[in-house]
């Protein structure tokens, strides 16, 4: 069986990552982050935060193309749209939709959805402080809120990483992460407890290509993988 070249491989995970960031994220009554199906259209990602936006109670509004966020002691924070665009293609930081994805009351925290036209990343911002921490992918908190996980998969057009962030006070702060030795992409499946994430691999394996159970652990003195060997 003859494997698909990285040039393949990576044209079809920019063909992927294209449609899920075409997805728009909306808050759940759990006040959860949660996906829903979207098409790619700049208008309509331009628009359509509007469900997040009412759930937030005020905490967020849209004025034109910027996003305004209202932090606990009333200040404000600002995310606005960027139209240099060559030709009307978003092609680099320069053109950029910026979508409100939620806010969780739990963790008293936002996200930003920043859309680009090949990747994509996230502000996780805090209602309380006004931090600000860039995410290569949306996070995953842990059940007692003090963790989060991000799992980002990616062979070309952003980071191929697993990181765990600790956050505390209002701030979040980064406490290990962990990049493929070899060729692995990682995804998110579930927290199991507060020492232990569920997660899948995709590896090569065989005489092609595999998805296997994997897993991070916490036993001390930090983080691990535990799964199937990252090979090259």
């Amino acid at each position: 069986m003859n494997l698909p070249s990285r040039r393949d491989r990576c044209l079809e995970l920019r063909f992927i990552q294209a449609m899920a960031l075409a997805s728009a994220i909306v808050v759940l009554t759990t006040g959860r982050f949660a996906m829903a199906d979207f098409g790619f259209d700049s208008e309509k990602l331009k628009a359509d935060d509007s469900t997040p936006i009412s759930a937030s109670e005020g905490r967020a509004q849209r004025v034109g193309p910027k996003l305004i966020l209202k932090l606990a002691n009333g200040q404000t924070i600002t995310f606005a749209d960027e139209d240099k665009c060559d030709g009307g293609a978003m092609r680099d930081p320069r053109c950029v939709i910026r979508r409100f994805a939620g806010y969780d009351g739990r963790i008293r925290m936002f996200l930003v959805s920043n859309v680009y036209w090949e990747w994509g990343d996230y502000d996780l911002v805090s209602e309380v402080t006004g931090s600000d921490v860039k995410l290569p992918e949306d996070p995953h908190f842990s059940p007692a809120g003090g963790l989060f996980v991000v799992v980002s998969a990616r062979e070309c057009c952003g980071e191929n990483v697993i990181q765990m962030w600790r956050t505390r006070g209002g701030y979040s702060n980064l406490e290990w992460q962990h990049v493929p030795r070899g060729y692995a992409l990682y995804n998110f499946r579930t927290w199991i407890d507060e020492d232990h994430v569920s997660l899948t691999v995709i590896l090569h394996a065989g005489n092609g290509l595999q998805e296997l159970p994997a897993a991070l652990v916490y036993r001390n003195p930090g983080w691990h993988i535990e799964g199937p060997p990252e090979l090259p």
